[in-house]
């Protein structure tokens, strides 16, 4: 499991990683500075929604039954 969805990331194995969305991140980030300069109004909690890419360094999740019997889930791939 990798961070930032590197370019070798991708490479042989292909490591599943988190992609942090960077422009929207760096976009927010000015927006807040220029706020910031302007004495407006100014935000303490910000939050952005990273994207999990799976690649083929993950196996799907097993899941149990009731009964307690594994299933496994069919990859789309």
């Amino acid at each position: 499991m990798g961070f930032d969805d590197v370019e070798f990331a991708s490479s042989i194995p292909a490591v599943t990683t988190i992609r942090q969305p960077l422009h929207e991140m760096g976009a927010t980030r000015a927006d807040l500075l220029l706020r910031k300069l302007a004495k407006d109004q100014v935000i303490e909690n910000i939050s952005v929604r990273p994207e999990l890419i799976v690649r083929s360094s993950t196996c799907p999740p097993s899941l149990a039954s009731p009964k307690g019997k594994r299933h496994r889930f069919k990859s789309s791939r």
